[in-house]
């Protein structure tokens, strides 16, 4: 399987496990905005409450990742089903499938299609596979996924807040990292978010684009997360949407013969 084909599959793999922590429902997916002059608590409160408003999610569209060695995409179908359910379907150029992913509860299956491998085992909650090496922080990809990036949950009351051209900017200071929020005021929803280190450096940006629909409900439609130090980037772009609809059951279709590899061996990712 070629290098371009495994990165995808593990960004994928990535993708859905974070997922399946932090979607969380609802009945009401319509949003109250936020007024001018609102508190920090209200906007933080409103902000967060975004994170309560899906059970189902199905997805389709594409990731781009971008690297000093790597620049390519994958198309995605993604279902997602609250609380802890998500498939991952990863399609190559030419429609041909590179992987499949499933997680369930605390368990997780990866179907490499290329060498027809199949790797399954236990997950942790407040950490990837060992076998991804990646470090990376599930529950804001995850409530990306839905559409609604919240803040920390240390962060109450923002050391400032003010008023800039594409929403209320709110600044909290950590041991180490600041954190900026750029907010919506109309939608209640996160539009940038920028993590700087002690010095003022960037370590990372987080881009959000949302889709209004005549019936108010919002819709996310892209996601892109930045990374300059690594000089890499990954993109997700949804072509279509729909949340709160029936998914079906989530399962994998894997051949009898299928290889199966041990959990946290790197076969399959290389």
């Amino acid at each position: 399987m070629s290098h371009v084909s495994l990165r995808l599959f593990s960004i994928a793999a990535v993708a859905a496990l974070l997922a399946i922590a932090g979607c969380t429902g609802s009945r009401n997916l319509s949003d109250s905005g936020i007024l001018d002059g609102s508190s920090a608590r209200d906007i933080i409160a409103l902000v967060n409450g975004q994170a309560e408003k899906v059970s189902t999610l199905h997805a389709k569209g594409t990731v781009t990742i971008e690297s000093p060695s790597l620049s390519n995409s994958a198309t995605i179908d993604l279902a997602l089903h609250r609380p802890d359910s998500v498939r991952l379907l990863v399609t190559g150029p030419f429609g041909i499938r590179l992987a499949s992913v499933l997680f369930a509860g605390s368990h997780f299956v990866f179907y490499n299609h290329f060498k027809n491998e199949v790797m399954e085992g236990d997950i942790a909650p407040d950490k990837l596979p060992a076998m991804m090496n990646l470090t990376i922080r599930p529950r804001d990809v995850v409530n990306a996924f839905c559409g609604a990036r919240t803040f920390d949950e240390d962060e109450t009351i923002p050391d400032s807040m003010n008023a800039g051209d594409s929403g209320t900017v709110l600044y909290f200071h950590h041991a180490g990292t600041n954190h900026r929020y750029t907010v919506d005021r109309q939608t209640g929803r996160i539009l940038h978010v920028h993590i700087l280190d002690g010095d003022g450096e960037t370590i990372s940006e987080e881009y959000y684009d949302y889709d209004r629909r005549e019936d108010g409900t919002i819709m996310p439609q892209s996601v892109r997360m930045v990374s300059p130090r690594t000089e890499s980037a990954v993109s997700l772009f949804y072509d279509s949407v729909t949340i709160n609809e029936p998914v079906g059951r989530l399962a994998l279709s894997i051949p009898a013969d299928a290889v199966h590899v041990r959990a946290g061996s790197s076969s399959t990712f290389q």
